[in-house]
């Protein structure tokens, strides 16, 4: 029986260990049949990504590129298209009203095609329609726009086909409901459904339509507004920050169960680095992914690839976190990355249902992981896996034949 474990406070980063059998158990773990399927994880490149990327070394960018692709075999990118708050400046692709990717050629596609030699999947969602489309106070698309905004769309498609990748996956409006500080642009149920409708007779062949892309509070009445029957819709995005809300998902698949559930972002907020300090965030992300996938998700998509040790650059001052940073001119593997090294052992897989109190248990065909966030060593048994997982520790057993 072969046990990793990520113990930061003792560096143990993915080490094996060994069973203790305990005396005593305080948790008996149930596993019952399939529940889901577990399709893959990925990222967003963003242009701070790329601008992260272009100052490290050639070894460096091996390390890198092999951290993420082959170690924690990432299968999703997100792509911002046009601006966001991760972007440099605000942009959008017309240029003297012909449409122009000049923007991305500088700053998403030269750690673009490093990457394109994996068999990747692609998705990409908008911040914001070009500002000459949107109305005089810059919050909302205007209607005489709708059939434009889905031209230029679709113009951004055939660019990246054209590129050699092929967009599966696109979304009308990142956070639809929201007026940030960065690029954005509202829209209400029945604006998003008229749209929709609109660009769905322009989309190819390859490319469906995720619904939603914003926070999980309430997600079963926002897509019962905005659902249509359409075969050019194929899933639903959420975002994680407004709370984890699982029931949320398990109401969705319930009611929509042909629908992927796919998380296209999630981050924690910016803090100085220190491995001890970020465990917490680690555990967040690992919380939020098992319950996620406990509750029928498909796909999980973390935020920025690669952000530097200020949580940035970011044209808004919105800075963040991501799983790998740069330090000193060093690449560093953050606790949520090793986090996450545990929770991508189980892609490609059936998600069991299981019932546990104390515990986050992950569960697929090969693999079992489990979290303890508490502040106790907690004892348990999992299909006659006797053992006892330290206090804030994340450990992962890969199953016997």
């Amino acid at each position: 029986m072969k046990k990793y474990v990520t113990d930061i406070k003792n560096n143990l980063l993915f080490e094996e260990g060994n069973l203790e059998e305990p005396n005593t158990i305080d948790e008996e773990i149930i596993v019952n049949d399939i529940k889901s399927k577990f399709d893959g994880m990925g990222a967003a490149l963003t242009q701070a990504s790329n601008i992260n990327y272009n100052i490290l070394s050639f070894e460096q960018e091996e390390e890198f590129l092999h951290a993420y692709f082959e170690d924690l075999k990432y299968k999703y990118i997100r792509l911002p298209i046009g601006s966001c708050d991760f972007s440099d400046r605000s942009y959008d692709y017309l240029n003297h009203n012909k449409f122009d990717i000049g923007e991305d050629k500088l700053l998403i596609q030269p750690l673009l095609k490093d990457i394109m030699k994996y068999n990747l999947t692609y998705m990409a969602s908008p911040w914001s329609p070009p500002k000459k489309y949107k109305n005089l106070f810059n919050t909302k698309l205007k209607r005489n726009r709708y059939e434009d905004y889905a031209n230029y769309l679709v113009d951004y498609l055939k660019y990246y086909k054209d590129f050699g990748i092929n967009i599966k996956y696109i979304s009308i409006q990142n956070e639809p409901y929201a007026l940030q500080k960065w690029e954005s642009c509202l829209f209400n149920a029945n604006e998003q459904k008229e749209f929709i409708k609109i660009l769905s007779t322009k989309l190819p062949d390859n490319t469906s339509i995720m619904l939603h892309d914003h926070n999980k509070k309430n997600l079963c009445n926002y897509i019962d507004n905005t659902y249509m029957d359409n075969d050019k819709i194929s899933s639903i995005a959420f975002h994680w920050y407004d709370g984890s809300h699982f029931e949320e998902l398990a109401k969705v698949h319930e009611k929509y169960p042909n629908l992927k559930l796919i998380e296209s972002e999630m981050c924690c907020g910016y803090s100085s680095y220190n491995p001890i300090k970020w465990i917490k965030d680690a555990e967040l992300y690992a919380n939020e992914i098992i319950g996620n996938l406990n509750n029928y998700m498909n796909i999980y998509m973390d935020w920025n690839l690669l952000l530097d040790e200020y949580g940035g650059p970011n044209h808004k001052h919105n800075y963040v976190k991501s799983p790998i940073i740069v330090k000193d001119n060093e690449i560093v593997k953050t606790p949520i990355y090793y986090y996450l090294k545990h929770i991508s052992l189980h892609q490609n897989s059936n998600i069991y249902d299981i019932q546990s109190d104390k515990l986050k248990v992950l569960v697929s065909d090969k693999y079992i992981t489990i979290l303890n966030d508490t502040k106790e060593d907690i004892s348990f048994n999992i299909l006659n896996i006797k053992d006892t997982i330290k206090k804030h520790t994340i450990i992962t057993y890969k199953k016997e034949a």
